[in-house]
């Protein structure tokens, strides 16, 4: 299909510089991918490499991922009833998570991290992997056959969400990697699991920033303490059923929320800005970005977008906020369940 579109001059010649600059083969290649960037973007997907500049590069043409794995039987991959002795590592410390000239006391949970399931499988895969291999697991088998797992776990779940035609917010498999490709399997391993960065040896991922799990000088991985008793929380979908409509129970939840208030300072944060802008009555999403560009002024829009997305996204999966939407437009409230947990959130300490 073919359409016609009129651009102003200088946006014309900032796209003829990139060209010149950049490895598009023409102009219809750059544009192609700026509108899947932004289809990428409204479902918070977008990476903004200024602040995950370690990732790796994501294709533009994505390939199919060979399947290495035969189909899952999930209850056996993830029970938690039949375990040896199960050792952690102690979790990473601060200087272990502090990006250089960002102060980890101010820094925020990256917002491509929008929902918390994914690491629950991530979690749940490890622990099988340590109680299967007598604690000894190497990094690069862990995020290699968990990256598997999620896939195959995430396809699953996407079908149950299409049959039971779940509206986008209530879909289970939100940011688990679907479909086997290299994009969804390199931008679920980045995000969720657990890395170094070879430029400055500071930890990444879900479960290095969430203190889940820590990698040892010879490239071994483990659970955490609290890692260890969160995966073995029961999970609504991996331990009772793939169809349930919610991704984490009750207790994961209570857990979550006590755990980042006493442990998680760059998970608090976001919680607490977010949640405070909607008390104060910035309850829709242009009204704060505009709030947080205030707070973060340094912070580029995309990032600021992909903050906040990130934040609701999880704060949603947690049962703290609601999304109201009238007509085209929408805008956030606290639920009144959470009202606890709030103030959870917002105490000293």
């Amino acid at each position: 299909m073919r359409y016609l579109i009129d651009l102003p001059r200088n946006v014309i010649e900032e796209i003829r510089k990139i060209l010149n600059e950049k490895d598009y083969g023409n102009i219809n290649e750059f544009i192609l991918t700026a509108i899947e960037n932004q289809l990428a973007l409204e479902s918070s997907e977008i990476i903004d490499e200024d602040l995950f500049s370690s990732t790796m590069r994501i294709p533009k043409h994505p390939k199919k991922i060979e399947e290495k794995i035969k189909e899952i039987n999930y209850s056996d991959l993830l029970d938690v009833n039949n375990l040896i002795k199960i050792k952690v590592y102690d979790p990473p410390q601060k200087s272990d998570l502090e990006y250089p000239n960002i102060p980890y006391a101010n820094d925020w949970l990256w917002g491509q991290i929008n929902r918390i399931f994914p690491v629950k499988v991530a979690l749940r895969v490890l622990l099988k992997m340590q109680n299967e291999n007598d604690n000894s697991v190497k990094l690069n088998d862990y995020l290699n056959y968990a990256s598997e797992v999620a896939n195959k776990l995430g396809t699953r779940l996407n079908n149950i969400d299409n049959e039971m035609q779940r509206k986008r917010d209530e879909k289970v498999s939100i940011a688990l990697p679907i479909g086997g490709t290299e994009k969804t399997i390199s931008r679920y391993k980045n995000h969720f699991l657990i890395f170094q960065r070879t430029k400055d040896r500071v930890l990444d991922g879900a479960l290095a920033r969430l203190k889940f799990a820590n990698i040892n000088i010879d490239g071994f991985i483990r659970l955490t303490e609290k890692g260890l008793e969160f995966a073995k929380l029961l999970n609504p979908i991996i331990d009772e059923n793939l169809y349930s409509n919610i991704s984490l129970s009750q207790d994961e939840k209570v857990f979550y929320i006590k755990y980042i208030k006493e442990n998680v300072i760059e998970e608090l944060n976001p919680f607490r800005t977010i949640l405070t802008l909607i008390s104060k009555g910035y309850t829709e999403v242009t009204a704060m970005n505009n709030e947080i560009k205030k707070i973060k002024p340094k912070w580029t829009d995309a990032t600021i977008t992909t903050q906040r997305a990130g934040t609701l996204g999880r704060l949603f999966e947690l049962g703290l906020v609601e999304k109201m939407k009238k007509g085209v437009n929408v805008t956030y409230k606290t639920t009144n369940k959470s009202k606890l947990l709030i103030t959870l959130i917002n105490e000293k300490g």
